[in-house]
């Protein structure tokens, strides 16, 4: 091994030497380039860092996001015009969150296709399970709050208190759920065979949904726009009448989907009898 390892470097070096005597120059004298320019080099201008100031923040995005912190530091602290725009602002996106997903329930209705039927309602069950803990949660929150900036009178604590009730009613529908999903394969059979069409059913139900969802906020913004000029003691009754406008909405959308897991399941439990039989 050490044989190789020098026979190797001695190779090298004699390389080393034989390319050094073709320019004239024993391996021990100092090897200097034999080039010389005809013209000076060119004065390269090395690359520098930009003398630019660092880019400056999105003073809009941080006023924005100064605008939204200011406003709930308000909410928190009984800003009645704040405790009426977070309490809008909250049920809007609340709302908007379910719109794809009950639109898609109310497809459903009438359909012949168990996949279609039992991938809904598995949706819809994922939904219910968290929407009750949070939304019950988020209740509690707010109704703390709005005891604090709007007052806790007696009709606004039943308004607050029956707004528990959509809450607690995702319970039910989570079972609903369940027992569609475990019947699906029944339930497309049964609409199959009695060739259900529920057209208008459907109709129905997408006009009801609408106007549980549009009707609060249209109502308040045509107020609010009546009246340009509003103090600080009229947002305070603005948002107790919002809250009575979508607690009505509330409980108007737990009536329509009742009535929706009605219209789905019909009269299935009868054709489910005759298979049995």
């Amino acid at each position: 091994m050490l044989k190789k390892y020098g026979l190797v470097l001695g190779l090298i070096w004699f390389c080393s030497n034989d390319i050094l005597s073709m320019k004239g120059y024993s391996s021990d004298d100092d090897y200097t380039s034999e080039y010389t320019p005809s013209a000076p080099l060119p004065d390269y201008t090395y690359y520098r860092p930009s003398s630019r100031s660092p880019l400056k923040p999105n003073l809009e995005l941080n006023a924005e996001s100064n605008i939204i912190l200011d406003k709930w530091h308000n909410f928190l602290n009984g800003e009645a015009q704040d405790t009426f725009e977070v309490l809008y602002v909250k049920s809007f996106l609340t709302d908007l969150v379910t719109v794809w997903q009950e639109l898609d329930k109310i497809n459903v209705l009438g359909s012949t296709n168990k996949k279609d039927i039992k991938a809904i309602s598995k949706a819809n069950k994922k939904y219910n399970i968290f929407y009750g803990p949070i939304s019950l949660a988020l209740n509690s929150f707010f109704h703390t709050v709005l005891n604090k900036n709007l007052g806790d009178d007696r009709n606004s604590q039943i308004v607050r208190f029956l707004n528990y009730l959509p809450s607690l009613a995702a319970w039910k529908n989570l079972y609903l759920d369940g027992y569609i999903e475990r019947n699906a394969k029944v339930i497309a059979g049964y609409n199959r065979i009695s060739k259900r069409d529920l057209s208008s059913t459907k109709f129905l139900q997408k006009a009801w949904f609408g106007i549980n969802k549009i009707l609060p906020y249209a109502f308040i913004l045509g107020i609010k726009k009546l009246n340009s000029n509003m103090e600080n003691a009229s947002y305070k009754d603005l948002a107790k009448c919002f809250e009575v406008l979508k607690l009505a909405s509330d409980i108007s959308e737990t009536i329509r989907k009742s009535h929706g897991y009605t219209a789905e399941m019909g009269n299935y439990e009868r054709y489910r009898a005759s298979l049995i039989k």
